[in-house]
């Protein structure tokens, strides 16, 4: 078995401490940069590796941060911030504790209690809404700070969001646009009346609200329920209103690319050619737009830009939990604006 060294070992090959030692791995002041370099190389050459949760407990930081995923990474968005956020924080020299809890609020707890028993120095928690925000917010004591990501309804913690009513707008405004009046919605759909969506920033209250703008009709059948994104779901529910024989839309809003992409079987399916017959609108702006035909028009997010602002705003409640946290303090609010990438899915109506 071969022996571990420790900082001490290492010293006596050159003639320093061990906190000189540790000053050179850690490229920190204290010792020359031509010893130090030197040390490194030869840390290096014998394979050694720093206890690092007994260094980060002595220093009263792990520079670790748990991000508590509510969320499957089959849906592409959530793939793509988790990996956007681990490249931003791994450039700021943070390591990240990534667990996925989208199996309910029991995973959720159990994550944050775990986070908790690592002594992270800080938790990124989305998508999050307010009353999931109740639900587990006793979990975030012991924490040192929590911030979220993903929410449509306001919180009482930092929080970085996308504009998503501002995309549906966009998206709407679009279609409205190119000629088509009779437009219809699948998504996750409010409880609240289609003419009282308040206090949301989702996107099916863009939608809603947008259509109202435009003195345009809201109707009821015209708006397809799909709670999540779970292969069938839409499918089966869009299936069952166009064979059901009733007045149809001439486009749809689809709360993501995956749903929509997963519906164009079910448009060819009842003999309905895009745009011709009906014009679709997406959002994610993920791989699946271009791969489908013809390509799908998507609202697209700046998830590179997305998961700056999340690392920005947690560095900053960082500094302040190190300095006097002020108990009335503002919170950190950001929201990243929608773009619209236009393709074929949508034609022209004269």
């Amino acid at each position: 078995m071969i022996k571990k060294s420790t900082l001490e070992e290492i010293g006596e090959v050159f003639g320093v401490s061990a906190m000189s030692v540790s000053n050179a791995l850690n490229r920190r002041k204290g010792i020359s940069e031509k010893k130090a370099a030197a040390i490194r190389e030869y840390a290096e050459s014998i394979g050694f590796r720093p206890a690092y949760m007994a260094r980060s407990l002595g220093q009263n930081r792990t520079r670790m941060i748990g991000i508590c995923m509510r969320a499957n990474l089959g849906d592409p968005w959530a793939g793509e911030l988790m990996h956007r956020l681990q490249d931003e924080l791994r450039q700021r020299r943070f390591h990240v504790n990534i667990i996925l809890a989208d199996s309910g609020l029991e995973s959720e707890k159990w994550a944050l209690n775990f986070f908790n028993e690592l002594r992270v120095d800080a938790v990124i928690i989305g998508p999050l809404l307010l009353d999931q925000y109740r639900a587990v917010c006793d979990s975030f004591r012991g924490l040192p700070y929590v911030m979220s990501f993903g929410s449509t309804t306001p919180l009482p913690i930092d929080h970085v969001k996308l504009s998503e009513f501002e995309g549906a707008r966009i998206a709407v405004e679009h279609l409205i646009e190119r000629g088509y009046r009779r437009i219809g919605h699948v998504g996750i759909r409010l409880e609240s009346p289609l003419t009282e969506v308040h206090g949301s920033c989702s996107r099916h209250a863009g939608f809603c609200n947008t259509i109202l703008r435009h003195q345009l009709e809201l109707r009821e059948e015209w708006i397809i329920n799909a709670p999540n994104e779970e292969e069938g779901v839409a499918e089966t529910m869009l299936d069952a209103f166009l064979a059901g024989g009733r007045e149809r839309p001439d486009a749809w809003f689809f709360q993501s690319d995956t749903i929509a992409a997963r519906c164009y079987k079910v448009f060819f399916r009842h003999g309905m050619k895009i745009p011709d017959d009906t014009a679709i609108v997406g959002v994610d702006n993920s791989p699946l737009s271009r791969i489908v035909y013809p390509e799908l028009t998507s609202i697209d997010y700046d998830f590179c830009e997305y998961a700056r602002q999340i690392v920005d705003v947690l560095l900053a409640g960082l500094e302040e939990e190190e300095g006097s946290p002020s108990p009335h303090r503002e919170l950190r609010c950001r929201e990243l604006a929608p773009r619209l990438i236009v393709r074929q899915s949508v034609g022209t109506r004269t």
